[in-house]
């Protein structure tokens, strides 16, 4: 069974950095891996697809999850995978939910569908029927797509609304919430 951890801050809080500090100092001792990592070699099956899932998951990390192009045959393989699960599971209602959130942030339509994308990733690896004996660590994971810049003070309908969003998640291992000081996190960024 895959314990789940999440790294939860605001952008510049030190998630990925904490992130690689513990992967490298754990991974000899345990088998580690970034959700979306663990997604992309879910469905690896030979040393070709291995060498281009590899690829495309090095091209989703930089730039994005929809490729129309260079990966399209991974890109539409890996979103009937994500669209299977996510009707298998019954967990429409809680992407419903991310996107009315999304929509008090000031992300653009690119924004809002990358962080939607990732964030079905995440939600997907939660119900592989895996017995696999592997830990995730995510710095991009499920309840971090919640840390957004909101175009106003969330009032309490809002507010109402994330914590209904919350509630749809079964419960973490263990969630890392990181607090930093403004200032430093302007350095950062």
């Amino acid at each position: 069974m895959s314990s789940f951890f999440e790294f939860v801050g605001p952008p510049g809080s030190g998630k990925t950095f904490l992130f690689k500090k513990i992967k490298t100092k754990i991974k000899k001792k345990k088998n580690i891996l970034r959700g979306d990592e663990y997604f992309f070699k879910h469905y690896q099956n030979n040393k070709k697809q291995n060498f281009k899932y590899r690829l495309y998951y090095h091209y989703k990390k930089k730039f994005k999850f929809e490729s129309n192009f260079i990966f399209k045959k991974e890109y539409k393989f890996l979103r009937q995978k994500i669209n299977y699960i996510i009707i298998k599971n019954k967990l429409k209602k809680i992407i419903d939910k991310l996107k009315i959130i999304l929509s008090f942030t000031e992300l653009n339509s690119a924004g809002v569908k990358r962080t939607l994308d990732n964030f079905k990733i995440n939600l997907a690896i939660h119900y592989f029927n895996k017995n696999d004996n592997i830990n995730i660590l995510s710095d991009e994971g499920l309840i971090q797509s919640l840390f957004q810049i909101y175009k106003f003070k969330l009032e309490k309908k809002q507010l109402k609304i994330i914590e209904d969003f919350l509630k749809l998640f079964s419960k973490f291992k263990l969630i890392f919430l990181l607090r930093v000081d403004k200032k430093n996190l302007i350095i950062r960024t």
